[in-house]
C-alpha cells in the first residue's frame, strides 16, 4: 500500500506532464504562413526585376561589292562608303530606343536583276552587366521573281512601252540566326543572296543611367 506522499508525488508528476503537453500542442498549433519576405532566399533586387532599362538599337543591311570585307564601322558614321556599292541598300539606317528585352522587326524590299528581294530582319537587345548587351538576330530573305515572258513584251518592257514583269511567288532564298554580345561596338555579319553579298550591321547601347 501507498503511502500519502507517495500518491502526492505521482499526483505532481502527471500534473507537470500535463502541462508541458498542453504547452507542445499549444506550439505545434496553426501559424501565420510564411511570405517570401521571411525568408533570406530572396533576393535583393526583386523589386527591380518589373525594370526594364532602355536601349539604343541601330541597325542597317547595306550590299558590298565583291571581295571587300566585313567593315564593322560605326553606324552613325555618315555616308556608306565602306559598302563599296552604290547600290540600293535593301535595309536603311534605322535608329530607335526601346525597352530591354523588346523584340524589333524590320522589313524591306529592293529590286533584283531577277525580280524582288524581301528582307525581315529582327532583333533582341538584352542587358547584362558590365555594359555588355546581348544580341539575339535572326534573318529571313525571300525572293519573288519575275514571271516568264515571250520576245514581245521582253522587247516592249525594255522600250519602257509596257510596266514592270509580272512577279511570281515569294519563296525563302535564306534564313540566319545567331545570338551576340556586344560592349558597344558595331556587329557586322555578312551573307550571301544569289551570288550578292550583303552586310547586316548592327549596334546596341545601353541607355542605362
Amino acid at each position: 500500500m501507498l503511502s500519502p506522499s507517495t500518491k502526492n508525488s505521482r499526483s505532481a508528476t502527471r500534473a507537470s506532464l500535463a502541462a508541458a503537453l498542453a504547452g507542445f500542442f499549444v506550439l505545434a498549433g496553426p501559424t501565420t504562413p510564411a511570405t517570401a519576405s521571411d525568408s533570406l532566399s530572396t533576393p535583393i533586387t526583386t523589386e527591380m526585376a518589373d525594370v526594364t532599362w532602355p536601349v539604343r538599337v541601330q541597325v542597317e543591311i547595306v550590299p558590298i561589292a565583291e571581295g571587300t570585307p566585313a567593315q564593322a564601322q560605326p553606324l552613325d558614321a555618315p555616308g556608306d562608303e565602306a559598302s563599296g556599292s552604290s547600290e540600293e541598300a535593301p535595309l536603311p539606317k534605322r535608329s530607335v530606343v526601346v525597352p530591354d528585352g523588346h523584340r524589333l522587326e524590320f522589313n524591306s524590299s529592293v529590286r533584283s536583276d531577277a525580280g524582288r528581294l524581301d528582307f525581315e530582319l529582327r532583333v533582341v537587345p538584352r542587358i547584362h552587366p558590365h555594359g555588355t548587351v546581348e544580341l539575339e538576330w535572326d534573318l529571313i530573305v525571300s525572293e519573288a521573281k519575275f514571271r516568264p515572258m515571250g520576245v514581245g513584251g521582253y522587247v516592249a518592257h525594255r522600250l519602257q512601252l509596257a510596266g514592270e514583269p509580272e512577279l511570281g511567288p515569294s519563296t525563302l532564298s535564306i534564313a540566319r540566326s545567331d545570338i551576340v554580345s556586344t560592349t558597344g561596338d558595331v556587329f557586322v555579319e555578312e551573307v550571301e543572296v544569289n551570288g550578292q553579298s550583303f552586310e547586316i550591321r548592327i549596334l546596341a547601347e545601353s541607355l542605362r543611367g
